[in-house]
């Protein structure tokens, strides 16, 4: 591990280095931009490398590519640890749980997790149910 005294040591060298800059040199900036350029295309091709390898050992172990994971905010995530917790809830218990005033705001944050396909619902009378 690198103690103190070296970490003073590199910064000393680097500041030194970047005194002697010719910074007034019209030719530093693009010479700078082009070398970004390169290190960044050396970084996506070893990247597009990485990805094509993990392919291969996903076919080869027959691992199914995995799908983007949607986000979800903590309202939602909230919502979520509710039903599994109850194993089932109503728009009317999420409100309450949530300390809205209502159950529309409720409703609508359910109704988005069962169109996006995070929970299924029933209607059992006049009231429906969400569950996972």
């Amino acid at each position: 591990m690198t103690g103190y005294r070296e970490v003073m040591e590199l910064m000393e060298q680097v500041e030194q280095e970047v005194k002697n800059l010719p910074l007034e040199d019209p030719r530093l900036l693009p010479a700078l931009l082009f070398k970004l350029i390169e290190e960044r295309r050396e970084m996506n091709k070893l990247l597009r490398e990485i990805n094509r390898k993990l392919e291969e050992i996903r076919a080869h172990l027959s691992i199914p590519p995995e799908e983007p994971k949607e986000m979800l905010s903590d309202v939602e995530q909230r919502i979520l640890e509710i039903v599994e917790r109850k194993g089932r809830v109503t728009a009317e218990e999420v409100a309450r749980e949530l300390g809205y005033k209502g159950r529309n705001g409720a409703s609508a944050r359910l109704n988005s997790l069962y169109q996006r396909g995070f929970l299924k619902k029933a209607r059992a009378g006049r009231k429906v149910y969400y569950f996972l």
